[in-house]
């Protein structure tokens, strides 16, 4: 890499950092932890190859995955936490490699410094530098996981689209009527309960509203009528048709986004990859427009459809670009993404980042694949006469850490 990229990259290693989007597990999950339960809650599980227990499936896992990123990532995080190899440093000869032969060693290594009550903790605010983080605790909407002082909450509204009968659930399992035991009376009983129910998560602390309806079905919602919506609250799942479950969804969708706008609470979307057909950001575009005062924080840079997002960060001035998780699945695209949501979004404090990981490891897997994309991107506008230093510097600034803090915080 150029001297340009090498200062960036070491004023950006230097600074807090916030992000926007993770699902940390809870304290219990990194007791008895090992390099298999890494793996099983990474994205390398995205690849469909098992490690298995022995040194021929690993060697045969590894061949498989070991130049897909979302492994590159992970492998150089765990060679920086577990053996102080920074992976821009090593000679490329000798740097840091799971093996077949060492896996064993490595996963001891790990078990043993997780022995420490919140060693997964100090990963995230030590070595990964993380001041703050919005958690999405799918499992346990609203949680802040018993640790306030990192995580601040956002709230999964998927479930409140399924509620139009007790036994009718999100793609996670999830019911308003089994976790909170709520019983309505009538579709403006529910619509009423959803309101208090933003209202209350927000004086708890929650900083976001998330929609991951993208695992659930298509994210365009159309315009439904409170009697069409009505037609279907009540009835049980196997009485309905897939279109009228769409329509309440809709309907309740619309809600969310009223109720939303009126309290000034930022909505986190995932776009992109999940059920790909229906997941395109543009699909989106209807909802944007209508509730011009709402925030959409529009997640992964809706990749494979980056520039879609680009577009609309051009034309609306509520639309928030958020590169989360995106210079995980591919970072290429990802130095095109913020190259571009730079030149194209109004103004520049609404880009922002999260790692979107469930363990510490691939947290800090996804810190370091950030810093090098945001330092190849902006090392690349300097080195073009786009911008100079100085501005590239407090660009990285931005992005790292001031417009998360504006975007969820400042209120």
């Amino acid at each position: 890499m150029n001297k340009t990229y090498n200062e960036i990259y070491s004023f950006i290693s230097s600074l807090p950092v916030f992000s926007t989007h993770e699902h940390m597990m809870d304290d219990s999950y990194f007791e008895d932890f090992s390099l298999d339960k890494i793996i099983a809650k990474s994205y390398i599980s995205w690849c469909n190859v098992e490690p298995g227990n022995n040194s021929k499936t690993r060697k045969d896992f590894l061949d498989k995955v070991k130049f897909n990123s979302y492994y590159v990532w992970i492998e150089k995080a765990i060679g920086y936490i577990y053996y102080s190899q920074d992976p821009f440093e090593a000679d490329a000869v000798k740097s840091f490699r799971i093996t077949d032969e060492n896996w064993e060693e490595i996963s001891k290594k790990i078990k043993e410094k997780h022995t420490k009550p919140g060693f997964h903790i100090d990963i995230l605010k030590n070595t990964g530098n993380y001041r703050w983080i919005v958690q999405d605790t799918y499992w346990s909407p609203g949680s802040d996981l018993g640790h306030p002082d990192i995580f601040r909450p956002a709230y999964r509204i998927n479930m409140m689209l399924s509620g139009y009968h007790p036994e009718s659930f999100d793609h996670n399992g999830n019911s308003p009527y089994e976790i909170y035991g709520i019983k309505p009376a009538s579709l403006e009983d529910y619509v009423d309960w959803i309101r208090n129910k933003i209202i209350e998560e927000r004086q708890k602390g929650c900083v976001a509203l998330k929609s991951a309806l993208a695992y659930d079905r298509c994210i365009y919602y159309s315009e439904v009528s409170v009697d069409e919506a009505k037609k279907v609250f009540g009835k049980h799942p196997s009485e309905v048709s897939e279109k009228q479950k769409i329509l309440f969804g809709d309907y309740i969708f619309h809600k969310i986004c009223e109720f939303a706008q009126e309290l000034d609470i930022p909505f986190q979307n995932h776009t992109g990859l999940a059920l790909i057909g229906g997941s395109n950001p543009m699909n989106l575009e209807p909802v944007i427009a209508k509730y011009p005062k709402l925030r959409f924080i529009i997640f992964h840079g809706g990749y494979p459809w980056i520039h879609e997002v680009a577009g609309l960060a051009h034309n609306y001035p509520n639309v928030y670009p958020d590169l989360c998780w995106l210079p995980l699945i591919s970072p290429s695209a990802a130095v095109q993404s913020v190259k571009e949501y730079i030149e194209t979004t109004q103004t520049i404090d609404k880009i922002a980042w999260g790692s979107d990981s469930h363990v510490p490891e691939e947290s800090f897997g996804a810190i370091l694949a950030f810093r090098y994309i945001l330092s190849k991107a902006l090392s690349e506008f300097v080195d073009d006469r786009y911008i100079t230093l100085d501005r590239a510097i407090e660009l990285a600034e931005k992005i790292v850490y001031k417009n998360g803090l504006k975007i969820y915080l400042a209120n």
